[in-house]
């Protein structure tokens, strides 16, 4: 459900958000006229809303996004279930993943409304266009945040073009210190 207009922040203006999944139980405020979706992983093991930037026209390319996943911390696969040993499986399997590296001095434990998180960012190679011929690598950036509540982690990102990283820098700032959980 989208509500109404809730302000501005860094000179964007946000529109509300509160997720149906229920697994996901939250709210956020995300960027006004940004397209936003919900989806589940197969066999149920996570579920996510997404939130992208428009594309102009039909031949755009990447555009960035910012989402939220939720996963039972039993799923992540760790002993130790704590929020630090959470977020390092989470870092562990983003660099496998995107063959990324992480940005040295980015991991930071950080406090919001909806609880203690870790933050870290990556950078990796991508493609432009997703199944397409003539597609090309992009450098991009994600900045991750990893906060764990009751038996869920959340992983909230934000992905952008490297040179376009800081656009929505403060947005995503804003993003993430709204969340609240339902």
């Amino acid at each position: 459900m989208i509500g109404l207009l809730s302000g501005c922040s860094g000179g964007f203006k946000y529109d509300k958000y509160v997720t149906k999944d229920p697994m996901l139980g939250l709210r956020v405020e995300y960027l006004k006229g940004w397209l936003h979706g919900e989806s589940r992983g197969s066999k149920e093991s996570y579920a996510e809303v997404f939130f992208g930037e428009p594309p102009k026209d039909k031949s755009a390319s990447f555009k960035p996004f910012m989402s939220i996943v939720a996963r039972n911390a039993s799923s992540v696969g760790i002993a130790k279930k704590d929020l630090s040993g959470v977020a390092d499986a989470v870092i562990s399997d983003n660099i496998k993943i995107h063959r990324a590296s992480e940005i040295p001095g980015s991991k930071t434990a950080i406090k919001l409304p909806a609880g203690d998180a870790i933050e870290s960012t990556f950078n990796f190679d991508t493609f432009d266009r997703i199944y397409t011929v003539g597609n090309k690598k992009i450098k991009v950036t994600e900045k991750q945040v990893v906060l764990l509540k009751g038996s869920k982690v959340y992983i909230l990102s934000y992905r952008n073009k490297q040179e376009d990283f800081d656009k929505y820098s403060k947005a995503f700032r804003h993003f993430v210190k709204s969340v609240r959980f339902q």
